[in-house]
């Protein structure tokens, strides 16, 4: 397994995804460039998260034959955890 360390800024995500990648229709490329665009567009996560879900379940026509998991964490900063404003 492999370890990095990123620094990360206010309002920065992480993306972790299993079985979205697999289908033809979303495959690294396309997948990336879809969450890049969405993110631009400045939606919130769960806008994003909403859309991505729409667009592979039309893909597979409202029926997934596998898993399609996709977890997003948007860091806030450090006072996001001991309650400072």
């Amino acid at each position: 397994m492999q370890q990095s360390t990123e620094q990360l800024e206010l309002g920065d995500r992480l993306l972790f995804t299993d079985g979205i990648t697999e289908a033809r229709a979303f495959s690294v490329e396309p997948f990336i460039d879809f969450i890049i665009r969405h993110h631009t567009d400045n939606l919130p996560v769960d806008e994003t998260l909403r859309r991505l879900k729409d667009a592979v379940m039309d893909y597979h026509q409202g029926r997934l034959e596998d898993d399609a998991t996709v977890h997003v964490c948007e860091w806030h900063g450090p006072r996001a955890f001991d309650g400072a404003p």
